[in-house]
């Protein structure tokens, strides 16, 4: 109860207030009345004027859209606003298992669910001669569910996010596409070379989803790569998921009003 009490006074500060002030005035004036007192001298109609305050309350707070004459026509509206919406990128983000690209006998000895549940491969640009063209052959074959490629800087931290269509052909694996994947990873080109698909805009885990919707469509993308605070993946979050996300919300708040 007290909680609740708290949270109440938290969001509503101005309406408790005004319901406070209210309260005691009409309290004073139906004092001075039952005693008899003629120090107001005023009519019984005066008692709305304990209202004033209730009702000032309700328009600075926002509470309510319009009104005509005196108190006669309201709209009010104590619902939350939908910016104020308490959601973050994690609560609606799509969680893209990945793991690091290693040697061949790392992935042989993966079994097959292993190497279904992998979805993102990570790998790191600037490493001269590193990645071999037929163990990188293998991994993009074996790894059957892969959707996107991670592409990490030296110091490990998100560059890009690129699809795995962007290396397939009649939807198989391009071997020319991985010899310039390796090129263009050994001289530090991704960005350039891969402009167009790469995913490269990104929010940090605690951005809320109506700030992450504004920046998706700001940017006119559909899909953006979430981060911690460490620069490092955490999933993708899609706009779609957001939009749907936020009216779920909308329409529980409207219900329980």
């Amino acid at each position: 109860m007290g909680k609740a009490l708290l949270d109440f006074w938290s969001q509503h500060t101005a309406l408790a207030v005004g319901a406070i002030v209210s309260i005691l005035l009409l309290a004073t004036f139906l004092l001075f009345q039952y005693n008899d007192l003629n120090v107001l001298k005023l009519e019984s109609r005066w008692l709305l004027v304990a209202g004033i305050p209730l009702l000032a309350a309700l328009i600075v707070g926002g509470y309510i859209k319009s009104f005509k004459g005196f108190g006669v026509e309201l709209e009010a509206s104590l619902s939350k606003p939908v910016t104020n919406i308490e959601m973050t990128a994690t609560e609606a983000m799509e969680e893209v298992v990945g793991d690091d690209k290693r040697g061949i006998e790392y992935l042989n000895r993966m079994s097959a669910k292993e190497r279904k549940s992998i979805s993102r491969l990570v790998l790191t640009q600037g490493l001269a001669g590193y990645y071999d063209h037929y163990v990188l052959f293998e991994y993009f074959n074996a790894l059957s569910n892969l959707k996107y490629i991670e592409i990490r800087n030296d110091e490990n931290r998100f560059i890009a996010l690129l699809p795995i269509s962007e290396f397939k052909l009649r939807n198989q694996i391009n071997q020319e596409s991985i010899s310039e994947l390796i090129s263009v990873l050994e001289q530090s080109r991704v960005l350039q070379r891969y402009s167009r698909s790469a995913i490269t805009t990104f929010i940090t885990q605690d951005t809320g989803l109506v700030e992450a919707l504004k920046i998706m469509r700001r940017a006119r993308i559909q899909k953006i790569v979430v981060l911690d605070e460490n620069s490092k993946f955490q999933g993708i979050l899609m706009a779609s998921s957001v939009e749907r996300r936020i009216a779920d919300s909308v329409l529980q708040a409207k219900a329980n009003t």
